[in-house]
């Protein structure tokens, strides 16, 4: 009997093991644009426990992991035809959409309305790699474009916001790029290993609709299959630095020129009233626009002057930013703003963000520059709150007399630079890196 026991143990065993080896995690990636899916370029996976890393080139957009081996893992071949979502989507004018063809072939490009019937059609022997087509709507709300091949067809969902002044639709075929397919095999193969419990640092590459470049940056511990949603800002991480981690939340990091600031507005301490002043007390503190902690959470904090120096008077003072990170001094900004101007951008256009998410008016931002400013409003010395969505103010940790600080401003022009005496406003920073 003990030993029939031992047998049904060692067997069980043997089946898990068997189990566990066959399974895999496969994780997918997609990317949004402020709510708008746009194609990703590529994605880049590091596995920060085993110190190796892997690249997905557009259209291979999933990664494939070997939870319980820990061998290299490879990509699946991406042997059949694929069509990316439309970008944007939902959209007024015009939409874009990509597909992949993995050998020279006849393609045929068909759009239905949602009833089925047949719109606009076109065939072309398309060669392998990348084919960009550009759609522009008629009056209807939705569209199905179906893309077949000689071996297969997929299908994507295109919606239409209904404000289309054309009287019908177009579909046309405007470029062409070779997949760097071998490239791409042997990055794969670099040496890029995975075991459960690993930590991977994704990294996302896309352009947005004005093909400016953007990035976003996650970690994860994958343990079953998942989709990521990239939400893409303008903007390129510092190399050594994508992600800082600091007081229980993850800051975007983006690289201008030589200067690796934090993408975000810092965001730490304890949310006091308005009408408080803050405390040398040894505690962070924070004011939060309308007293409301979702202001800071998507705006980031306002501060004293006094408070986010942790009162010094030092140039460059770490203050309330990370390790490592300082609030930026008066020249320092001087050289973004110059760097800048340099090249020929408008620095108050390339620092703010780009459209109206935001800001409340047009404001010509375009976020070049991928700092991101939005506008967080300021506090007043008398406990009131104003300007957000409509401005944005910025603490220097220079003192000359004055204490300093930079205006973002909703009007196209020059980033300007405001002295304010009293330091008890509460105003926004970002971090640079030392």
């Amino acid at each position: 009997m003990k030993r029939r026991i031992l047998h049904l143990i060692f067997s069980l065993l043997i089946s898990l093991i068997a189990f566990a080896q066959n399974q895999n995690i496969e994780l997918t990636f997609t990317a949004t644009y402020y709510d708008n899916h746009i194609p990703l370029d590529n994605v880049l996976i590091e596995n920060l426990t085993q110190n190796c890393d892997t690249m997905l080139l557009a259209p291979d957009t999933v990664l494939l992991l070997d939870i319980a081996t820990g061998i290299e893992t490879q990509q699946k071949q991406f042997n059949s035809l694929q069509v990316q979502q439309n970008s944007p989507n939902p959209f007024n004018d015009e939409t874009r959409m990509t597909v992949y063809v993995p050998q020279k072939q006849q393609i045929e490009c068909i759009v239905f309305d949602e009833i089925g019937r047949k719109l606009q059609s076109f065939g072309k022997i398309m060669d392998a790699g990348r084919h960009t087509l550009l759609f522009r709507p008629g009056k209807e709300k939705c569209y199905f474009l179906t893309v077949i091949s000689e071996q297969q067809s997929q299908t994507i969902k295109m919606i239409h916001t209904g404000h289309s002044n054309n009287s019908g639709c177009n579909l046309t075929w405007i470029k062409f790029e070779e997949m760097p397919m071998n490239l791409k095999s042997q990055h794969v193969l670099n040496g890029f290993t995975f075991y459960s419990g690993d930590s991977l640092r994704f990294t996302g590459y896309a352009t947005n609709p004005d093909t400016i470049p953007g990035s976003f940056v996650l970690v994860d511990v994958p343990v079953v299959d998942e989709t990521f949603q990239l939400s893409i800002i303008e903007g390129l991480p510092c190399p050594e630095t994508p992600l800082v981690f600091y007081e229980n939340r993850f800051y975007q990091t983006d690289l201008i020129f030589d200067q690796c600031w934090l993408k975000d507005n810092l965001n730490v301490g304890v949310m006091i009233d308005g009408n408080e002043d803050m405390e040398d007390n040894e505690i962070a503190e924070k004011y939060c626009y309308e007293n409301e902690e979702s202001n800071c959470d998507e705006y980031g904090g306002l501060y004293q002057w006094n408070e986010l120096m942790q009162y010094s008077a030092q140039q460059g003072e770490q203050g309330l930013c990370p390790e490592g990170w300082h609030i930026p001094t008066q020249e320092e900004y001087t050289q973004l703003i110059d760097s800048l101007f340099n090249i020929g951008w408008v620095p108050a256009n390339a620092l703010k963000e780009s459209g109206s998410y935001h800001w409340s008016q047009y404001s010509d931002g375009n976020n070049k520059s991928g700092f991101t400013g939005l506008p967080a409003g300021s506090r007043k010395a008398d406990g009131t709150f104003a300007f957000i969505n409509g401005e944005t103010y910025f603490w220097t940790s220079t003192f000359w007399n004055q204490y300093y600080s930079h205006t973002l401003g909703l009007t196209s022009g020059p980033f300007h630079t405001q002295m304010w005496i009293d330091k008890n406003r509460g105003f926004s920073v970002r971090c640079l890196k030392d």
